[in-house]
């Protein structure tokens, strides 16, 4: 986590500076920042559990659990030859 982020929340919060820093340590197995793919965006333990939780009650009490329709191939169509515009990016014959 970049120390802009540190210095803003202390500017803006300096009551809750240090507690929201506590948590996000929390949740990046005591760092500010993993880095680690997956993990980054979500965290990891009891209080990212609980975030995710309360994010999938939200989720169905406003009806965003339903499945995704699955990915129609058929309605790609390459694209033809570009347009004048593009063509300014073909290479001379």
């Amino acid at each position: 986590m970049a120390p802009l982020f540190r210095d803003w929340l202390a500017e803006r919060y300096p009551d809750r500076a240090a507690r929201v820093m506590n948590r996000v340590r929390e949740t990046h197995g005591g760092r500010d920042y993993d880095p680690a793919w997956h993990k980054r965006l979500r965290g990891e333990g009891p209080h990212a559990a609980l975030i995710a939780r309360r994010f999938a009650v939200a989720a169905r009490r406003n009806g965003l659990e339903a499945p995704l329709p699955a990915l129609r191939c058929d309605l790609f169509r390459p694209p033809g030859r570009p347009t004048a515009q593009l063509s300014l990016f073909d290479p001379p014959d």
